[in-house]
């Protein structure tokens, strides 16, 4: 992950971050000099629960997505403007939207 970094590419490390493990992920960064830049998609809640039930093989179920969702929410608020609301967008579209140094 460094080398890419360090060649100049935009990397995705995970696709979900909790706060207890997110130092993790920030110390050997910031001992290489980058700084990670966090988004969060979050759609509304019953968008969330809509697009499980609707998913093909393992479903979460509302009682876990509720858990996810405040998790989610706690931690848009410690990083500020790292919220993106997806509710309205396909996949393809908040790539294209939110992440076209990506494409």
């Amino acid at each position: 992950m460094k080398v890419v970094l360090g060649l100049g590419y935009s990397v995705i490390v995970t696709y979900i971050i909790e706060w207890e493990v997110l130092e993790d992920y920030l110390l050997p960064l910031k001992k290489s000099g980058l700084q990670p830049v966090f988004r969060i998609l979050l759609p509304k809640r019953k968008v969330c629960i809509d697009r499980d039930i609707s998913r093909k093989g393992w479903a979460a179920g509302p009682e876990f997505i509720d858990k996810w969702y405040e998790q989610q929410v706690w931690l848009g608020a410690k990083m500020p403007g790292s919220i993106i609301d997806s509710s309205n967008e396909s996949l393809e579209e908040t790539v294209d939207r939110h992440f076209p140094i990506l494409i």
